[in-house]
């Protein structure tokens, strides 16, 4: 197949085309490299079959691009996922979200591919408690990220009207290597502080807790979704829930790191517990989450050590 992938020079996005690579396909990858690094695509272009376009997809050259590749599918990874700048700038984070996820399926449209999106299940489902959240459940969004991936939602269900196959999977806290350190993501933000022997920073009580998803199982989520005809909105998780706290105790055993945190305000919005029903996924895509949250985190940290600087090795 030919897939453009949106956003293919970030965490996710790179990871992605690796996989994709991996199964013959050909990517044409799309991003403005923002928050992306084409250090991330150096393998990928090594190996050959990666065509890269620096593009922001918000501005409107997507139908062109459409017109001239011809992709079979299209995956859309280039929108923010930071929820500090999605409050401090909410009508900013709105414009990015909606814009890029129009222009991705409009551009898809033209060309009759498919379209898989990738959104955020704890801020769809920020009220739950106890128990696991289900795709069907009403979503409730309390804060600006949440909104945003209820309104591309609604984009994918007009564009369907038009006969745009889409998938949106939602996501629980993808972590692990080749995320930025100095990002809003917890695991990597954390274990880089430890590494460098500063204590990291712990919002709130720290016993919010997340439905924590390791890279390579939201990959293979998301090769799955482009190579099947699956669509409609899938839930991406492990389905149990990890305190950030706990997170934070298993960096600090893999890295050997004794301290007390630095302790800051919580965020205004952010989810209280998310763990997320694969169950449709695994019926979808025949997916299911493989890594233990211990592995995941060890190949993290291992990943992180190989970046310090030579002295703290």
């Amino acid at each position: 197949m030919l897939v453009v992938v949106a956003g293919g020079a970030g965490f996710l996005g790179a990871n992605l085309v690796d996989r994709l690579q991996a199964e013959g396909d050909e990517v044409v990858v799309v991003d403005d490299l923002s928050h992306g690094s084409l250090a991330n695509l150096t393998e990928a272009r090594r190996r050959g079959g990666v065509r890269f376009h620096r593009m922001d997809v918000t501005q409107g050259g997507l139908p062109v691009l459409a017109e001239r590749i011809r992709a079979d599918a299209w995956v859309h990874l280039a929108m923010t996922a930071d929820p500090a700048r999605a409050w401090a700038d909410p009508s900013g984070d709105a414009r990015q979200v909606v814009t890029g996820a129009t222009e991705v399926l409009q551009a898809a449209a033209s060309g009759g591919a498919k379209v898989v999106l990738a959104s955020s299940g704890a801020y769809l489902y920020p009220s739950q408690l106890t128990g696991v959240s289900k795709p069907d459940d009403r979503p409730a969004p309390v804060h600006p990220l949440g909104a945003g991936r209820l309104a591309l939602e609604a984009y994918c269900d007009a564009f369907a009207a038009r006969g745009l196959d889409s998938a949106v999977l939602l996501f629980g806290t993808v972590y692990g290597p080749r995320q930025d350190p100095l990002g809003p993501g917890l695991a990597s933000r954390t274990a880089w502080s430890m590494l460098q022997e500063h204590a990291p920073r712990v919002e709130g009580d720290g016993r919010q807790e997340r439905d924590f998803l390791f890279v390579d199982d939201a990959v293979d989520a998301l090769a799955r979704a482009v190579h099947t005809d699956a669509t409609g909105r899938m839930l991406i998780g492990t389905g149990s829930a990890t305190s950030v706290l706990q997170v934070v105790e298993q960096l600090a055993s893999l890295v050997g790191w004794s301290g007390e945190p630095e302790w800051a305000p919580a965020r205004p919005g952010d989810p209280r517990r998310c763990a997320l029903d694969p169950a449709r996924a695994g019926k979808a895509l025949g997916w299911q989450p493989w890594t233990r949250l211990e592995e995941g985190l060890g190949i993290t940290v291992e990943w992180l050590k190989a970046r310090l600087p030579r002295r703290l090795r």
